[in-house]
């Protein structure tokens, strides 16, 4: 690990760049949106860079789990999926 941490920063170790990345999220309450935003922006890389036809009216929907579900793990979640 310290020599990937040596490619990515010389100055740094691989802990120090492990808790600037832990430090570097979104806030619980803008997790939805940051979610939402990265999305877009994926979705948008996918158009730009014709790696996958997207219907037009395609849409995807991000809402937050609810409560009673969150309490699963997802393999015994029925609303999952499979």
């Amino acid at each position: 690990m310290e020599a990937v941490a040596q490619e990515i920063d010389p100055a740094r170790s691989a802990r120090e760049l492990v808790e600037n990345v832990k430090a570097d999220h979104p806030s619980a309450e803008g997790l939805l949106d940051a979610y939402r935003q990265s999305m877009a922006e994926s979705r948008q890389y996918v158009i730009d860079h014709d790696i996958a036809a997207i219907p037009p009216n395609e849409s995807l929907k991000i809402v937050k789990t609810p409560y009673p579900l969150t309490l699963r793990p997802p393999d015994r979640n029925p609303e999952a999926g499979s």
